[in-house]
């Protein structure tokens, strides 16, 4: 039925297409605005669905408010358990680059730039952890805005 769905709401959806359309893939976007990389101490979590697992699709980072300080090893971010495998699902791998004022960068996984982890795939339920990595060498330094987006699926 499922693979039927889509062409079936054309028109007027049917009464026994309705119910599936819980189950259908959505995407989901958490924003977590002045996330700290020369001070990472905030906790950026959000509870994963009670009914679907997912997958991180992009990171996207903007609104610089405070330069990005590259030295030795830039700044990342790690997507993981909360309390256990930090980049379990998904890691810039210290991608992050010297972003200034009027600057962004996205990270996604249609063009490898988002590293999946090991488990890759975000189980139904559980408490998941955005962790970002401070850059290293000389004094680390930068604040953005920065938005997942999770595909949510059965």
């Amino acid at each position: 039925m499922s693979g039927r769905l889509i062409e079936l709401t054309a028109g007027k959806v049917p009464q026994r297409a309705i119910r599936h359309l819980g189950s259908l893939p959505y995407a989901t976007s958490l924003r977590f605005d002045a996330v700290d990389f020369g001070t990472p101490t905030a906790n950026l979590s959000w509870n994963q669905s009670t009914s679907m697992r997912g997958k991180v699709l992009a990171l996207d980072l903007y609104n610089v408010t405070e330069t990005f300080n590259v030295t030795t090893l830039n700044a990342g971010i790690e997507i993981g358990i909360d309390g256990g495998d930090t980049d379990a699902y998904c890691t810039t791998n210290r991608g992050i680059l010297a972003l200034a004022a009027a600057t962004a960068q996205n990270f996604n996984v249609n063009d490898g730039t988002l590293i999946n982890g090991v488990d890759e795939i975000i189980p139904v339920s559980g408490i998941q952890t955005l962790t970002p990595i401070a850059n290293t060498g000389g004094t680390p330094a930068g604040i953005c805005d920065v938005t997942v987006t999770i595909l949510n699926f059965e």
